[in-house]
This record gives C-alpha cells, sequence and structure tokens, in this order.
C-alpha cells in the first residue's frame, strides 16, 4: 500500500471497526488486528484457572509418556472438546497458539489425561496472555520476496509424522 492511500485511510472518521468482535484499528504504523479478548477469558474460566500461575509458552515438547492411558468419562470428553473448539476459533487471530491448539485438535475424538494437562497448559498461558495485538505495517511492493521454512519430520512420536 502506498503512502498516499494509507494516510487517506488515517484520515477517514472511523479508525477502528469490529468484525465478529475482532477490533480492527487503523493506525499511523499500520492495521492492527485484535483477536476477541472474551474468548481467551472464558477458556481461562472454563478450567478454572483464575487464580493460576502464569506460563510464557503455550506448548512444551511431549514427553515420554507410558503405554497406560487414562480414559475419561464422556463428560469430561464434551467439556475438553467445547474448550478446544473454542481455542481453534479463537487461534485464527492468535499465531502464538497455533501450534498448541493443533496438537489439542489432533486427539479431540479420544482425549487423556495428557491432553487434559496440555489444555491446562494452554489456559494458564492465556491467563498471562489474553490479548494479542497483530500488527501488519505499511509497505510498499518488496522487488524480492525471502523465504524461510523449518521442518521437523517425524517428530510426533505417537505417528510418526
Amino acid at each position: 500500500m502506498t503512502p498516499e492511500i494509507s494516510l487517506s485511510l488515517l484520515a477517514c472518521s472511523d479508525k477502528e471497526i469490529k468484525i465478529l468482535n475482532r477490533i480492527i484499528r487503523y493506525t499511523e504504523n499500520g492495521i492492527e488486528l485484535e483477536a476477541d479478548l472474551r474468548h481467551a477469558e472464558l477458556i481461562v474460566s472454563q478450567l478454572g484457572l483464575a487464580e493460576a500461575k502464569e506460563l510464557t509458552c503455550p506448548a512444551a515438547d511431549e514427553v515420554k509418556r507410558d503405554d497406560d492411558e487414562n480414559e475419561w468419562n464422556a463428560e469430561y470428553t464434551t467439556q475438553y472438546k467445547s474448550i478446544v473448539a473454542r481455542a481453534n476459533y479463537l487461534s485464527t487471530d492468535r499465531p502464538d497458539i497455533q501450534y498448541a491448539v493443533k496438537e489439542l485438535c489432533r486427539r479431540m475424538s479420544d482425549p487423556d489425561t495428557h491432553c487434559q494437562q496440555r489444555l491446562v497448559r494452554l489456559g494458564r498461558y492465556l491467563r498471562g496472555r489474553p490479548r494479542a495485538v497483530a500488527l501488519f505495517p505499511w509497505q510498499t511492493c518488496p522487488g524480492t520476496q525471502d523465504v524461510y521454512t523449518d521442518a521437523n519430520w517425524a517428530g510426533c512420536r505417537a505417528s510418526r509424522k
């Protein structure tokens, strides 16, 4: 976007709009996108983590676990699915939690106690960081494009995918 267009957008009277409770702001530095804060608050409250210690990372590497996994009853499975579905909706606007939510969604059909531990970890992370604002700065059209990738082939110990 050229600077002339960005200045004309800043001159508009509506510098902040809400779309599906997501906040989009036009600023001097660029466009800001803020996820719906309500979803993070609901996840924390549904998990009962209002007074829990905050974490700085939403996911951790999976440690080697025993073969015996404790299955949950249907009530806990329904609650797990509900919270993970809310986290999945929130993750579209929160790149910082996308990996953790993807791992939670993988076991949505048959969650166990390890899944609950990962979900609580995500909840503790969201308790410390309920808001995330993504800034898309004004820029000119680039002449070249640099791409960086990282591959973790066979990183999952269970499926080797």
